[in-house]
């Protein structure tokens, strides 16, 4: 049995209190039975002693360090004082918490003084990394903002800090600090000191000189380093920095298997949750899912699959040499220490990304290789459209031509893309898969797509867009590949786009990874007797070809979209304004072009740009009523395509329109927005008056506006129009506030009339001259 483990509940009598308050039996843990952990190279050693009680923590300290919990509470012969926001009234302690600010407390010092203290609160990661200071006053401090002050003195940030006083009344603060449990006495700002310092891990462990350290050490750092690319997704940005937390979770887990690898060993995870924190069964399952959804994932996921392996064989052998553990029991250890470490770093929450059983079994043939008979036996029954369309299963075929062509030949999309953009043809192009290409190619694949902006960014961090598959074969791929992208139609002028580089064309690509590399990015794949080939291939054409190209283009398309093929116009327009981007009658016709060729978002992109570009009049106005109609479309509101999306105004785009250039046409289809029968339509009869009007509101995240139709010689006034906006900021009393909208435009229609008001978003409908507000 684990010696000095029988006596686990005397020890923390004796020691420190479990903060989970659990004593678990030796039988819990059979598979790391007969270890003699007394035997640690390292335990816990005093930095800072100076205070009596240091010896006597220390020794406290040990005894824990050497038990399988894996907690510090407090010392024995100290009474814990419960912390802010717990209940402290019928505290003997002599600390009395403020009831209108429950991080303030006050108490007498053992000097007799009267001290404030202060927990304050240190936000990070978005609640997922903060701490807390325990700051000392002899004044108190303001409410909810503590001031910095020379009469205040402050502990270090940690996780939490904890109080506690002796049989003396003499006041404590114990908290964990970088692997270090530190105490401090109070008993004045002036008189504040660290009392004690025990180092819990030990200080600088990838520098130690000790060869066997140094190569577990070497198998830990590479196991860190293959899980980073575990984290690809989680995003790490917003105030959470996922990421970045599973990283260093993951990098501080990891290094404890080396010092105190019977805790990780014996951790259990007895509650189940959304999320799989804790449960490496779970987790392993869920990164096996993860794993299927491209060659990049599948691959990072095998290579972590083989350092674990190396990282618990290095294990094995340091706790036997180092512990004198059974090769058994250090084998059991290390397995369970170190997946436990996996596991207690990160978690997946709700991930289910395939919830085909057909295609998560598909993918997998794909990508382990398996037979072709395998692939062909797989039944999904051929609804390959029902597959993700944001993660397509081309993606992970591209090096399996066989099973690429068979899912070609039986009817997946190749154009396909991801959530920014990424086509299979992208995909093969950065894989350097020649027949990939080919095979794509001849099924129809669009060799001029271009990656855009996704909408979730924090999942995609992203910063060079409009990438074209002649940029990623310029990148990675060789030069037979790189002619075949052109010889399938992709242009040489298409730009990519980064903040920091601005636009570049394939051959700034070429440029940068073969011609001036730096040694590690260099591309492998374009020899250099080839460079001066591949330059000749990625020429880009002058102004003058390229005006010419333009031109052409236009002339294609217009053809094309009178025959009933604006699919191919769509194209065609796409290349004209790659060649010449000011290009104003391809930026004119490309909206509707786009819609009917059923790329809506596209569509609302180049509305918008035409909106921004255009400035003839008549054109202009043109462009205003092609947005209209693109974001009437069912289903346009919830488009979101490289950081365009539609206002939620539907009516806005025709009053400008309207107001470039007033037609019939549009003069009806301004009126036809307040046909009574239609949702959200009220008809309202004026008082003192024969007359009626009718009403249309439209909400968006930052105001509402209200149009009114009504006879051309009446006035509405912005009086007769008003917001009632509830605030909840004390559910108690909500206060009830009326705000008198802005009269922002009145349109004279032929004998009626439009008038419009805006207002702020957020609370009730608007009441109309005392009316309530009818809802449909």
């Amino acid at each position: 049995m684990i010696k000095n483990f029988h006596t686990a509940c005397d020890i923390i009598i004796l020691g420190l209190l479990a903060l989970s308050g659990v004593c678990f039996s030796a039988e819990e843990f059979h598979d790391i039975d007969n270890v003699d952990i007394q035997r640690a190279w390292f335990k816990p050693k005093l930095t800072v002693n100076a205070d009596p009680i240091c010896n006597t923590l220390l020794l406290a300290t040990r005894t824990k360090f050497l038990s399988l919990d894996s907690q510090y509470g407090d010392l024995v012969g100290f009474t814990r004082i419960s912390g802010p926001f717990q209940n402290n009234k019928d505290s003997n302690s002599g600390i009395q918490f403020l009831e209108d600010d429950p991080r303030q407390f006050i108490f007498t010092s053992s000097s007799g003084s009267k001290l404030f203290g202060y927990f304050m609160n240190i936000g990070g990661c978005g609640g997922g990394c903060e701490t807390e200071k325990l700051l000392i006053s002899d004044e108190k401090f303001p409410a909810g903002a503590p001031a910095d002050r020379q009469s205040t003195a402050s502990t270090p940030a940690a996780p939490g800090w904890s109080l506690l006083k002796d049989h003396k009344d003499s006041l404590y603060a114990q908290g964990i600090v970088d692997g270090h449990s530190q105490l401090f006495r109070i008993v004045s700002p002036k008189n504040w000191h660290l009392s004690c310092d025990i180092a819990l891990k030990p200080d600088n462990l990838q520098e130690s000189n000790k060869s066997e350290v140094q190569a577990v050490v070497k198998e830990i750092k590479a196991l860190i380093t293959v899980t980073g690319g575990l984290s690809r997704g989680a995003g790490n940005c917003g105030s959470m920095g996922t990421a970045w937390r599973w990283q260093n979770n993951v990098k501080e887990n990891l290094y404890e298997t080396i010092y105190r690898p019977w805790t990780l060993s014996a951790w259990k995870n007895d509650r189940f949750s959304e999320n799989s924190f804790g449960d490496y069964t779970r987790i392993e399952e869920q990164l096996k899912l993860w794993s299927l959804g491209g060659l990049d994932e599948y691959r990072d996921f095998k290579l972590y699959q083989k350092q674990l392996a190396k990282t618990i064989k290095a294990l094995t052998n340091f706790y036997i040499k180092q512990f004198g553990f059974s090769s058994t029991s250090s084998l059991r250890m290390a397995r369970r220490a170190t997946t436990n470490a996996i596991s207690l770093s990160f978690g997946f929450y709700m991930f289910d990304p395939y919830p085909l059983l057909a295609e998560r079994q598909l993918r997998a043939a794909i990508l382990e290789h398996k037979p072709m008979s395998k692939i062909r036996a797989t039944q999904f029954d051929g609804l390959l459209t029902d597959f993700s369309k944001e993660d397509s299963i081309l993606d992970v075929a591209v090096e399996y031509p066989e099973a690429l062509h068979y899912l070609l030949d039986k009817g997946a999309n190749p154009n396909v893309s991801n959530e920014f953009g990424k086509t299979p043809l992208m995909y093969a192009s950065q894989a350097n898969q020649l027949e990939a290409v080919k095979l794509l190619l001849a099924a129809g694949a669009y060799a001029n797509a271009a990656t855009t902006q996704p909408l979730d960014t924090c999942k995609y961090t992203i910063e060079t867009t409009h990438m074209t598959a002649l940029h990623y074969a310029a990148r990675y791929a060789s030069v037979p590949l790189i002619n075949l992208l052109i010889d399938g139609g992709a242009v040489t002028f298409s730009q990519s786009y980064n903040p920091n580089r601005q636009f570049e064309y394939p051959l700034d690509w070429l440029q940068r990874y073969v011609i001036t590399p730096t040694e590690i990015e260099r591309n492998p794949n374009i020899l250099p007797t080839d460079v001066k080939r591949a330059a000749n291939l990625l020429r880009v054409p002058n102004d003058k070809e390229r005006d010419r190209i333009a031109e052409n283009m236009v002339i294609r398309a217009e053809s094309d979209y009178s025959k009933g093929k604006p699919k191919s116009a769509y194209r065609y327009l796409q290349i004209a304004i790659a060649a010449q981007p000011n290009n104003q009658k391809a930026i004119s016709d490309l909206p509707i072009v786009a819609l009917k060729a059923g790329e809506i978002g596209p569509a609302i992109k180049s509305a918008n740009q035409a909106i921004e570009v255009l400035k003839v009049p008549t054109l202009l106005a043109s462009a205003w009523f092609n947005k209209g109609i693109i974001c009437a479309q069912e289903g346009a509101d919830l488009v979101y395509y490289d950081g365009n999306r539609c206002d939620e105004d539907l009516i806005q785009p025709f009053v400008r329109a309207w107001q470039l250039g007033a037609t019939s046409a549009r003069t009806n289809k301004l009126k036809g927005f307040f046909n009574k029968d239609d949702l959200g339509v009220c008809e309202y009869s004026v008082p003192q008056s024969a007359s009626s009007i009718k009403v249309r509101i439209l909400r968006n995240p930052s105001h509402q506006r209200i149009y009114i139709l009504h006879r051309a010689e009446q006035e509405i006034a912005p009086a007769a129009i008003q917001w009632s906006i509830t605030f909840y900021d004390h559910p108690e009393s909500p206060e009830l506030k009326v705000i008198t909208p802005i009269l922002v435009d009145r349109i004279i229609l032929d004998g009626e009339a439009i008038t419009v008001f805006e207002g702020t978003s957020y609370g009730q409908y608007p009441t109309i001259s005392g009316e309530a507000w009818c809802e449909k």
